[in-house]
């Protein structure tokens, strides 16, 4: 695996951040708000971060920002990949803001994915056990999959 990629070194960003004992929904969220911020600022998509932050919130911790366990569990859940994840509490967007928060969501997952293949190959260690991560992708990956069987048919 090519460690040069930008999706490669975020996701051994990703890893070690776990393993120095942050947790997943905080990797995550931060994660998905750095994306959300990266997304062109005439597109205003940064107006629609408080109001994630609002809906996944992490209970009595006082964070404030996404808790981003909390949201891709929902995708999943709900079997919505697109925003506002069928959710009708999300304000709504306009179709350029919407693809854009949809294109910085599946690098999310593809980085997740990415995360996986470097903890399955031998050539990379980590201390901690990170099969907690392997799974909740995995379980992730298999939504995603069924929706995209589902949509063909």
């Amino acid at each position: 695996m090519n460690n040069k990629t930008p999706r490669t070194r975020a996701a051994i960003s990703m890893l070690n951040r776990l393993n120095q004992g942050h947790d997943l929904a905080t990797v995550l969220g931060m994660d998905i708000e750095i994306a959300l911020y990266q997304i062109d600022a005439t597109l205003k998509v940064n107006t629609l971060i408080q109001p994630l932050r609002e809906e996944f919130k992490f209970d009595g911790s006082g964070q404030n920002i996404i808790n981003g366990q909390a949201l891709l569990n929902q995708r999943r859940k709900t079997q919505s990949i697109e925003y506002p994840f069928s959710m009708n509490t999300l304000p709504p967007a306009n179709d350029k803001q919407k693809q854009a928060i949809n294109t910085q969501m599946d690098e999310i997952m593809a980085r997740m994915d990415t995360a996986c293949e470097l903890l399955l190959s031998e050539s990379v260690e980590y201390k901690k056990n990170l099969a907690n991560f392997v799974e909740f992708v995995n379980s992730v990956k298999e939504k995603k999959n069924e929706e995209s069987a589902d949509s063909s048919q």
